[in-house]
């Protein structure tokens, strides 16, 4: 009984009443207490904007007043400032329509580096480790000057294999990604900061066998192409390895891939597994289009970008399967456009490898034909294209172009 009167005591309350209120507009953006940064500078390092007719809205948000608080505060502490503290106030206006920021800093005393201790190093002197930190006695105590001389550490152990190297902490805390493996121990009476650097050498590393798994379609060339710092029998590359992960990671032909260095520490030879989930790489699409000048015309574009020219079908049935011309790495795209006005048709191959070298070719053709109503017009052209990679930044090419137009 009591279940059921309550039920029915809530199936008769009134629907809840939400008074959403008024938006406000930030009119001002004011800092306090800035000595060392114009409000220009920290006017850039925050999201909110000041209201401007048309340009910008500038509405209030107490959450992302919030975050530029942090974000003004994690500014002044990437640059020395470890003891700045930011406060802000929302001033509202008589007519509860607009609103003035006030961002209150307190800036604090500036931290300069008084020491740098280098432990744990044999292969490189002291001072070769210290050039490559780019950090000296005397300059701004900076998580991220230190962070990156973390990397800087760790590339250059790794160019000579020693891909096992590590800071560690004295509480044990060991350095990776953004976390600092150096100790910092700050002086009591006045704003400096010893930085203490211990390093764990490990061993150097020679790379064993490469296997590659999971390339249910792509052939393995295609995926040693993309291998750096790995080479079987000499020594590791850190950076190259890094730099493997990445181009694999950002390559259109896999959704995921993995490299993992296999074997213990303690071993001196140890073997690398690559590991890959394909994408679909192709992609097949229909259209139509009615224009009052260019009449009636119909689209098919089919795009593969992990194209093998040289694997033809053996059987229609393998062709339209998708088990034929794919897994070479090469970009192949087909467009035919009929109409009874105009039509237009197009192919193109490329080989960014051309016979595993750093050269790279590309041909292309076209046939365009418009029917006017004083004359027709036809065009027969192609395009080729020829270049060479310097490294993976760098590449130059020419591209010879011919047009046949009647």
């Amino acid at each position: 009984n009591q279940k059921e009167t309550k039920e029915a005591r809530i199936q008769h309350m009134p629907p809840p009443q939400i008074a959403e209120g008024q938006k406000f507009r930030i009119r001002g953006l004011t800092f306090e207490g800035n000595t060392v940064f114009s409000d220009k500078q920290l006017r850039s390092r925050i999201r909110s904007n000041q209201y401007f007719p048309v340009l910008k809205k500038g509405l209030l948000s107490r959450e992302v007043i919030a975050t530029d608080t942090a974000l003004l505060r994690k500014f002044y502490r990437d640059r020395g400032y470890l003891e700045a503290e930011v406060r802000h106030n929302i001033d509202i206006s008589p007519n509860y329509r607009d609103a003035v920021v006030v961002f209150e800093i307190v800036e604090g005393p500036l931290y300069t580096v008084a020491a740098i201790e280098i432990k744990g190093n044999e292969v490189f002197t002291a001072n070769q480790i210290k050039r490559i930190m780019n950090l000296n006695v005397g300059d701004v105590y900076s998580e991220d000057t230190l962070i990156h001389s973390q990397h800087a550490i760790y590339k250059m152990y790794g160019k000579l294999g020693y891909i096992e190297t590590r800071l560690v902490r004295t509480d044990g805390q060991v350095g990776r990604h953004r976390d600092i493996g150096m100790d910092r121990i700050f002086h009591e009476t006045d704003p400096l900061v010893d930085v203490i650097v211990n390093i764990f050498e490990g061993n150097r590393h020679i790379v064993g066998d490469v296997r590659i798994r999971g390339n249910q379609v792509t052939q393995e060339k295609v995926i040693q192409r993309q291998l750096r710092g790995v080479d079987p029998g000499r020594y590791f590359d850190g950076d190259g390895l890094e730099r493997t992960r990445r181009r694999l990671g950002q390559n259109p032909l896999f959704r995921e891939a993995q490299v993992t260095v296999l074997g213990e520490v303690e071993q001196e030879v140890r073997d690398v597994l690559v590991e890959v989930v394909e994408a679909d790489t192709g992609q097949l699409s229909f259209g139509a289009a009615v224009n009052s000048d260019a009449g009636v015309v119909g689209a098919i574009d089919l795009v593969q970008r992990n194209f093998d020219v040289a694997d033809l079908p053996e059987s229609s049935g393998e062709f339209f399967r998708g088990k034929a011309l794919r897994g070479a790495g090469q970009y192949f795209s087909l467009s035919l456009q009929p109409g009874n006005r105009i039509s237009r048709y197009s192919a193109t191959l490329r080989e960014p490898y051309f016979l595993e070298t750093a050269y790279f070719v590309e041909g292309s053709g076209f046939y365009f034909q418009r029917e006017r109503e004083d004359w027709d017009e036809q065009r027969i052209g192609g395009r080729s294209r020829v270049g060479q990679r310097f490294g993976d930044v760098w590449s130059a090419f020419i591209t010879p172009r011919a047009e046949q137009i009647s």
